[in-house]
């Protein structure tokens, strides 16, 4: 090998050395730049679960106020709502138990129709007090307590005046039991397309 051939192959190897160089200071520059983005990534993550903290709290303490407040003024028992969020399969669940003398049961599973009923209306009524903007306070029910027994109607005409009162909320409740009419301001009879004012 002559000495233009030394230096030419040295020419090509200190070429690619440039190269290999500015590769090499590239890819650092890349990796400080996701190192960076990666930082802010978990920064972001943090704050995200500290709101989700909150707001977690914020809707057990609606869930439990109401769910209690509802259940106890119709059975007039000691239940008391119990909401727990749980991650499951990279999801969050919220389970709500009602407890008694330190025995938690599941709504859906252990309780009758009548709590589920109950229950089902303060879910609705937390939901509507948690949104925002606030939507208009006016919730219609289609036949919402057909599980609850025909003795505990009054406590629950009862339920609807105060959560009408406290809320300042209209209830527009469509259904075939006159005894849930019996608090109503307004009663409207639907018979054969015909409408009739009744009060």
């Amino acid at each position: 090998m002559n000495l233009n051939e030394l230096s030419s192959r040295l020419n090509r190897i200190s070429g690619k050395m440039e190269v290999a160089k500015k590769s090499i200071r590239d890819h650092r520059q890349e990796r400080n730049r996701l190192s960076i983005r990666l930082k802010r990534v978990e920064e972001a993550v943090v704050v995200i679960q500290e709101v989700t903290a909150i707001t977690h709290e914020s809707i057990r303490v609606e869930l439990e106020t109401l769910i209690t407040l509802a259940v106890q003024s119709i059975y007039g028992v000691q239940l008391k709502c119990v909401v727990e969020f749980q991650s499951k399969r990279n999801r969050t669940e919220v389970e709500i138990e009602l407890e008694e003398d330190g025995v938690k049961r599941d709504v859906m599973e252990a309780c009758g129709g009548g709590v589920v009923d109950i229950v089902a209306l303060a879910l609705r009524l937390t939901i509507w007090a948690l949104s925002k903007p606030t939507p208009r306070p006016v919730l219609i029910l289609d036949e919402p307590f057909r599980a609850v027994s025909h003795g505990l109607r009054s406590k629950v005409n009862a339920l609807l005046s105060l959560l009408s009162k406290r809320l300042k909320m209209q209830f527009i409740i469509i259904t075939h039991d006159p005894e849930l009419s019996e608090e109503a301001d307004r009663v409207l009879s639907v018979n054969a397309g015909k409408v009739e004012v009744i009060r």
